[in-house]
């Protein structure tokens, strides 16, 4: 009787070790995964004041513009959550706010400063791309 009790407290006893183990990797693993994200953001914003300098935006239309791109952003977000519509409805609402939101930038900042903003978002993603590419 004394061994099964030794056997199954021995059991309990490793079972507990093994789980806060594995806890404490799930909480690292989540902590690792919020930083990278916040870490992704940073050098996403990096690139879009950049791209804005680069563009010769001046200060004050550039939060114009980047308060806009949020507020489409959260539209967009708003769009692809709405369980209500189809594929089809879902791409057609996009593709229009997204007509909407270029109309609206292109306003803010002027056509030819918009194109130049464009340009230079285009070679930032190929040269990230490229960078992606190298390092798989």
């Amino acid at each position: 009787m004394k061994k099964i009790l030794c056997t199954v407290a021995s059991v309990f006893i490793i079972a507990v070790s093994v789980n806060a183990q594995t806890a404490d990797v799930a909480k690292t693993n989540k902590a690792t995964e919020k930083q990278a994200k916040q870490q992704l953001k940073q050098k996403q914003n990096e690139e879009l004041d950049k791209a804005l300098k680069d563009a010769g935006i001046a200060e004050d239309k550039a939060a114009q513009f980047k308060e806009t791109t949020k507020l489409y952003g959260t539209k967009s977000t708003e769009i692809r959550k709405d369980a209500s519509l189809t594929e089809d409805q879902r791409k057609e609402k996009l593709k229009a706010l997204t007509q909407e939101k270029n109309a609206k930038l292109s306003e803010i900042v002027g056509s030819d400063k918009y194109k130049e903003f464009n340009k230079i978002r285009k070679q930032q993603k190929q040269a990230e791309n490229t960078t992606s590419a190298v390092k798989q």
